[in-house]
């Protein structure tokens, strides 16, 4: 049985927490503590969030230096493309090729270097037939930033030599954690990244199915989607690896970011051939999508009635052309 004297103590020690809670002292521990606790809950909230905005606009700034790379390699002249890429492996620099090329109406980058390379201006739009050597992506880099002696044109991308240059490059891939920019020292182990920019390619698209030169620029519709955003491709930013529409995953931000996905909430990126980033909202069909992948789909739609409705973002031309 219980004392009686115990129930007595129960009201006691409720009555003694109660006139403590009346203490004004208490009360504005406990309301200041709460407010506390609210105030990091969305301190966290807004720093996650400034987080993610930061790294798309990190992530549009890459895409955009992409469609200009693009557009400069595709509208330089030959010969000082080839003198381009060629001082680029030698360290020197000649600066933006927007300020000093010779324009022409000129082809795409080939989605995969072959050895032997070509040499010379007759043989610039054609491809080895050997071992595959690098994709468009380092022919872009190569093109258009310089990579000094820290990278062989002439050898795999692989190769012991490129690896340890390659991967300070994040022109191609999302930045390190806490780290936004397209440069940075790697750690020892670190890996090559993987590629977030991929091409649309396969029979009648603008970079073609490698057997043909991928399409000159002034013969691609302004509609056409070049280059899609992924975000978990599975391959190295400078290995040969693209989407074929034969074989590509026809979804949207799926769960395995195989297809065209990104690591951002709500889209992803595209680049079209008149050089516009837009963001597309991860609600656009797959089927709308690929309305603009072949130059024959692009002339026939309107990207702005098909696309326009789901564009959450837009980066204007870079240039208008020669």
């Amino acid at each position: 049985m219980i004392p009686e004297h115990d129930s007595g103590l129960s009201t006691d020690r409720s009555t003694a927490r109660c006139r403590a809670w009346r203490r004004p002292s208490v009360k504005w521990v406990c309301v200041l503590s709460i407010g506390i606790l609210a105030a990091s809950a969305v301190a966290i909230y807004l720093g996650r969030a400034a987080s993610q905005r930061r790294m798309r606009r990190e992530t549009t700034q890459k895409f955009f230096w992409i469609a200009r790379g693009l557009e400069d390699y595709s509208y330089t002249d030959a010969t000082l493309a080839l003198e381009r890429l060629e001082s680029s492996s030698r360290g020197s620099s000649t600066g933006s090729l927007s300020q000093n090329a010779s324009w022409r109406d000129g082809h795409l980058p080939f989605t995969m270097r072959r050895e032997p390379l070509p040499r010379g201006s007759a043989s610039y739009t054609s491809n080895g037939d050997g071992e595959p050597l690098y994709s468009w992506r380092c022919t872009l880099l190569f093109f258009m930033a310089g990579v000094g002696d820290t990278v062989k044109l002439d050898e795999p991308w692989y190769s012991s030599v490129n690896t340890g240059g390659l991967k300070r490059y994040r022109f191609f891939s999302y930045a390190k954690p806490g780290d936004f920019h397209s440069y940075s020292e790697p750690t020892a182990n670190e890996a090559v990244p993987d590629a977030i920019a991929l091409a649309i390619t396969g029979p009648g698209t603008a970079f073609g199915d490698m057997n043909e030169p991928p399409k000159l620029m002034r013969d691609l519709p302004p509609d056409i989607i070049l280059v899609v955003e992924v975000r978990a491709s599975g391959i190295p930013w400078p290995a040969p690896g693209d989407f074929d529409i034969r074989t590509m995953p026809q979804t949207i931000n799926a769960s395995d970011g195989k297809g065209i996905s990104s690591c951002h909430a709500g889209g992803f990126h595209v680049i079209f051939a008149d050089r516009q980033v837009w963001f597309l909202s991860e609600e656009v069909p797959f089927d709308l999508v690929k309305k603009f992948f072949t130059i024959a789909d692009a002339r026939n739609h309107d990207r702005e009635k098909v696309l326009g409705p789901y564009a959450l973002d837009r980066v204007p031309k870079v240039r208008s052309g020669p």
